[in-house]
């Protein structure tokens, strides 16, 4: 191998590294970690499924985080033969892409802070499937109630787990409003 190819494939690497797919998914391991290590203390109320989710869930991301840190090549069947494409090449979002989708997750979760699971949801959901997906209104609303309230209530009830009221007035009590936040 040149000189040359050595500091080509050292720059490319350097790039990889630098394009924020490597540091999401570490910020999603270490936050993955620390959800595990929390389901897996003595008196858990998420029961077996939560911490064997996030286990899962950690093993997944730490096998895209070591595919993306080796730059390691996937293939894609592209007719008879397989096209090598790296990691950095499959569609890696830029900084502006992330940072509109971390604006859009900290209003999600500032709505189901004050509104509740079930409304928060229903609103996030309203909003990101009218203005992004640009969906007609009655498709929205009606894909809305199923996404933000019908499935949240479904897994409240099924995994028997309380769903945050929020903080404004109670409308219907444990599941809309006068909800108390823990101190801190």
């Amino acid at each position: 191998m040149s000189s040359d190819s050595k500091l080509d494939s050292y720059r490319e690497r350097r790039q990889s590294l630098l394009s924020p797919q490597p540091v999401i998914l570490a910020v999603l391991f270490v936050a993955l970690i620390g959800l595990t290590a929390m389901a897996l203390q003595p008196g858990f109320r998420g029961g077996g499924f939560v911490t064997a989710a996030l286990a899962v869930a950690t093993g997944l991301i730490s096998v895209l985080l070591i595919r993306s840190a080796s730059g390691a090549e996937l293939t894609r069947d592209a007719g008879d033969d397989d096209v090598p494409l790296k990691m950095s090449e499959c569609g890696a979002a830029g900084w502006g892409v992330i940072l509109r989708a971390a604006a859009v997750i900290v209003g999600l979760f500032a709505l189901v802070l004050f509104l509740g699971m079930i409304l928060g949801l229903t609103t996030a959901t309203f909003f990101i499937f009218r203005l992004q997906m640009q969906m007609s209104l009655r498709a929205t609303a009606l894909s809305a109630l199923v996404w933000g309230t019908a499935l949240p209530v479904l897994f409240g009830v099924l995994l028997e787990v309380p769903l945050w009221p929020g903080l404004i007035p109670e409308i219907i009590p444990r599941w809309i409003g006068g909800g108390v936040p823990p101190p801190l």
